[in-house]
């Protein structure tokens, strides 16, 4: 099943009865898929499915998706799967932004995996996680292309459902998850209608294969919606932003520090450059550099009333949110100082999944506990107002340590009224030092198709390529 989150995800599926073998397939084979949601186009998919020279199977999927109604975003996910003359699984590899996640099957139906960050000072990866999966009753897995096998041989058995057991990995963790299929209709063409539910029973999908057991369309519940992923046979029209695949993310030339209390200088390609603000609370342009400061001088915050507000994404009227926020502060935390670490805490623990591309408001994010940094930091933005201290959402750069590179990134700054200084609070990154953060303009506080302009041209100058480069600290004579 394909996802429109970009969450490393894998499916495996284990047939009841014995395995017909794996059909030959052409070397390589190109398929799209279009996402929408009310009719509008939210997701564009290609699938390379080559069959190398060894036997392996790669399996190479880039996927586009649209974050809000024009801002664009890239990303790519790249899976290589190794299986065995009879279609059992060997082993698969998945790459995603800067994380690999290997699996290698056993003869006993364990599945070991692990996940690893790559982008060291070697070129190498960073094991940060790593364990074992059972599969039910100890029989082989299967590779990914066994699941449309699995639906074909329901269908010449004359089976009406099928279950199969899905990977995912979600927070640090390789998990196993039971979706059963049940055939909701079948015409005269080879075409089949399967209704797949999750072990839980809260989610519900649709999913229809051609002959070959291939997806010709799927229904999956999307943020209260419905998002419909089509097969196209065409190259469908891209979404907005630039042309192509690839990840939104710039290299960068130096390491900034891994303490926030020095300030650092950083030299912006020219196209980002005159879009980052000529000052803000934690940097300021000099010329051609940007000083990046990890602390925010003094500064009045003037009318706090729309930082305290309730926007179209930052819902703060809800009865559970509000509870919920209570119940994640002690009795007489007034400071803001002590009120900010408890809730960003608070919303690293809810949010359970990270789903890159989501869109959802801070109350999706809290009702399904899913979501991306930008989701995180709407959470966290309105569960501050509600707690009376007032923030807004931000949106730019961090440099990513662990693989090295300048990503698109959301997170909340909130003010401190009995000191007159901004807080920064990051409930992804937590332990991102703030002179890791570009910010190029505010996610929050103005109008939506505004933020939505903004990001846009961002995304543009982003997605144009260059270096961000580190030339050290600034100098005394350029005052904050």
């Amino acid at each position: 099943m394909n996802r429109l989150a970009l969450r490393i995800a894998c499916r495996f599926a284990i047939a009841a009865a014995v395995s017909a073998p794996v059909a030959a397939a052409a070397e390589t084979v190109v398929r799209w898929q279009l996402g929408s949601v009310d009719g509008e186009p939210v997701l564009r998919r290609r699938i390379v499915e080559t069959a190398l020279a060894d036997g392996r199977w790669q399996t190479q999927v880039d996927e586009e998706f649209r974050a809000g109604r024009r801002a664009t975003l890239r990303a790519l996910r790249r899976e290589t799967t190794v299986e065995a003359e009879d279609g059992a699984l060997v082993s698969i590899e998945i790459e995603s932004g800067d994380s690999i996640v290997t699996l290698l099957a056993s003869p006993t139906g364990c599945l070991d995996w692990t996940e690893a960050a790559r982008g060291d000072d070697d070129g190498g990866s960073i094991v940060r996680s790593s364990g074992t999966v059972e599969s039910p009753g100890g029989q082989p897995l299967r590779g990914p292309r066994g699941e449309r096998q699995v639906v074909l041989e329901a269908l010449s058995a004359g089976c009406d459902a099928v279950e199969i057991p899905t990977l995912v990995f979600e927070r640090g963790a390789v998990k196993l998850r039971t979706v059963r299929r049940d055939l909701a209709a079948r015409d005269g063409d080879g075409r089949s209608v399967w209704r797949e539910r999750s072990s839980s029973g809260a989610r519900e999908a649709m999913i229809t294969y051609d002959a070959d057991g291939r997806l010709d369309a799927a229904e999956y519940p999307f943020a209260g919606r419905t998002l419909r992923v089509e097969a196209s046979s065409a190259v469908p029209p891209r979404l907005g932003g630039t042309d192509g695949f690839g990840e939104l993310s710039l290299a960068a030339a130096g390491k900034p520090p891994l303490a926030s209390g020095t300030p650092v200088s950083y030299r912006l390609p020219a196209a980002l450059r005159e879009l980052v603000p000529e000052r803000d609370a934690f940097q300021r342009r000099v010329g051609n550099d940007l000083v990046v400061d990890g602390r925010s001088l003094p500064a009045e915050i003037g009318d706090a009333a729309p930082f305290l507000a309730a926007e179209e994404l930052l819902e703060t009227g809800d009865d559970e949110l509000c509870d919920w926020v209570r119940r994640a502060l002690p009795d007489r935390i007034t400071a803001a100082t002590a009120i900010v670490p408890r809730l960003r805490e608070a919303v690293s623990q809810r949010i359970a999944t990270r789903a890159s591309g989501y869109g959802g408001s801070a109350l999706d994010a809290f009702r399904e506990r899913r979501g991306s940094c930008l989701e995180a930091a709407r959470l966290l933005t309105a569960a501050l107002r509600i707690a009376g201290v007032s923030a807004r959402v931000e949106v730019g750069l961090l440099y990513q340590r662990r693989s090295g590179r300048w990503i698109a990134h959301a997170w909340t700054s909130s003010y401190d009224a009995t000191r007159a200084i901004w807080l920064h609070a990051d409930a992804s990154e937590p332990w991102a030092p703030r002179t890791s953060y570009i910010k190029v303009c505010d996610g929050s506080n103005a109008r939506r198709e505004a933020i939505e302009r903004s990001l846009v041209r961002f995304l543009e100058a982003a997605g144009a390529g260059g270096a961000i480069e580190l030339v050290g600290e600034p100098s005394t004579e350029n005052p904050r």
